[in-house]
C-alpha cells in the first residue's frame, strides 16, 4: 500500500526551479519510493534509476566518476549519493555546461532544471559535499515521517500551527479515539509499520535504532 506524501507538490515545484533536487530524510521514511513513483509521472524527463546500495555501481561511482556519467547520463535519479560524494562535482559540472548551452541558444531550458533527483540519508556527510559543489544550483527537501493527515488521507495538506487554520481543519477532521490517539503516536508514522499494521513495532524500532 503505497501512502501519498504531501510533500510530493513541493519536491515537483522546485524541480521546476532547479537542475538539482534532494531528498533528505531518516532511512525508511519512503524517499526512493516517492522519487521513483513522480519520476514515473515526470512529463519533461524519463530518468534512469540509479541505486548506489549496489555495490558494483557504488564501485564505479567512486573510483571513476567520469566514467559513471559515460555509461548513465542524464536525466538521473541517484539513491543514497552521500556513498559517492566525488559524483557532486560532475554533477556541478553537468549543470553549468547545460545553463551554458541554454545561454547560447542549443539547449531546452525546460531540459535543464530537474536533470537530477538525488535521495541522502546520512544527512551531515551528504549536506558537506552539497554545500562545497551545488551552492546555487540545487533544491533541498528533507522528508519526514508520515503525518496523521497523510495516514488519514484528510486532504489538509502539511500542519500549520495557526489557529486559524486549525479551526478549520476541526470541523471537518473525523473523531480518533485517546486509545487510538496513543496507538498512533506510539507508532510512528513510519511507511512500513502503517502499510503493514501486523508488524511487531517493538522488534522494528529495536532493529532500526541499532543499525
Amino acid at each position: 500500500m503505497y501512502i501519498e506524501h504531501y510533500v510530493s507538490e513541493t519536491i515537483l515545484k522546485y524541480s521546476r526551479q532547479f537542475p538539482v533536487v534532494l531528498l533528505t530524510g531518516p532511512r525508511q521514511t519512503g524517499k526512493t519510493t516517492l522519487l521513483r513513483k513522480l519520476a514515473d509521472t515526470d512529463p519533461i524527463h524519463k530518468r534512469a534509476y540509479i541505486s548506489l546500495d549496489d555495490p558494483n555501481i557504488r564501485q564505479l561511482a567512486v573510483d571513476d566518476p567520469a566514467l559513471f556519467f559515460q555509461r548513465f547520463e542524464g536525466p538521473l535519479l541517484i539513491d543514497e549519493i552521500q556513498y559517492a560524494p566525488g559524483l557532486l562535482t560532475y554533477i556541478k559540472m553537468s549543470v553549468d555546461n547545460d545553463r551554458f548551452a541554454a545561454i547560447q541558444g542549443v539547449q531546452d531550458k525546460l531540459q535543464i532544471n530537474g536533470k537530477y533527483w538525488l535521495t541522502g540519508s546520512q544527512m551531515f556527510q551528504t549536506m558537506k559535499g552539497v554545500s562545497e559543489s551545488l551552492a546555487g544550483r540545487i533544491g533541498i527537501i528533507r522528508l519526514q515521517s508520515l503525518s496523521n493527515s497523510e495516514i488519514e488521507k484528510t486532504g489538509f495538506g502539511p500542519f500549520v500551527p495557526d489557529p486559524g487554520e486549525l479551526r478549520k481543519r476541526s470541523g471537518s477532521a473525523g473523531f480518533m479515539p485517546v486509545a487510538e490517539t496513543f496507538r498512533r503516536i506510539i507508532c510512528g508514522g513510519m511507511p512500513v509499520l502503517i502499510s503493514n499494521p501486523d508488524m511487531d513495532r517493538e522488534r522494528f524500532f529495536s532493529a532500526y535504532m541499532q543499525t
